[in-house]
């Protein structure tokens, strides 16, 4: 877990923006954006009415997103402006001014949180993805570039998926089936799962959901058999 999950300007996951349903649009009569003068004293208000009309959408399908979407991209969207507005520059904006310089130091920024080992790839990915979806709710969908025009180590946002280091319980010295045996003196149904993830070497949850009708036969050797 990224350590600057914990502090205000450092990770947009900070209670303080917490509330609402994460910008779903709300029944009643909401004014038009074109109708309201850029304002940076109003940037509260406009970013919300941005959220209102925009932030259920996928970004690039007809759909709409899930709640823990939209409520991630109301954190991100209340950070980049908190971030903006306590730089060393004093960025003050209506957030349909958010422009090139706004997103090289926003990205400059987390590149030193990176480096810092406070930032990681998956969340640089994702946070980097939210403000593009962004800046194409405020009509400047081409606004921000690659990725790797912002960061001088590439290491620093690619997702790694090769993990160098051997987990496994056997790698461990551990005897699974000793474990599985003494597991289902307790709980044949836990035994069965971790058997199936043994036999069909996959996780949990897919153990659950692909093959749990194989575990649910308890009191017989079929608890362990492939379905």
């Amino acid at each position: 877990m990224d350590k600057q999950r914990n502090t205000h300007l450092t990770h947009p996951n900070h209670p303080s923006h917490e509330g609402g349903p994460g910008g779903r649009p709300r029944t009643c009569e909401q004014p038009a954006l074109d109708d309201i003068p850029l304002s940076p004293k109003r940037y509260g208000y406009v970013l919300q009415l941005i959220l209102q009309q925009h932030n259920w959408r996928h970004s690039s399908k007809h759909k709409g997103v899930s709640h823990k979407t939209m409520a991630e991209r109301t954190r991100l969207c209340h950070w980049m402006f908190d971030f903006l507005r306590d730089h060393p520059k004093h960025f003050k904006l209506d957030p349909r001014s958010f422009s090139g310089r706004h997103v090289e130091a926003i990205a400059t920024y987390w590149q030193s949180e990176a480096r810092a080992g406070r930032l990681s790839p998956a969340t640089i990915q994702t946070d980097f993805s939210f403000m593009k979806t962004f800046c194409g709710w405020i009509g400047k969908s081409k606004l921000v570039k690659p990725i790797q025009l912002y960061f001088d180590d590439p290491a620093l946002y690619l997702r790694s998926l090769v993990n160098g280091v051997d987990k496994s319980w056997r790698a461990k010295g551990v005897d699974v089936d000793a474990v599985i045996s003494d597991v289902e003196t307790y709980d044949v149904r836990a035994a069965a799962s971790l058997k199936l993830m043994q036999v069909f070497q996959c996780w949990r949850r897919h153990a659950r959901a692909e093959h749990g009708h194989v575990a649910r036969r308890v009191g017989s050797q079929q608890v362990f058999a492939p379905a």
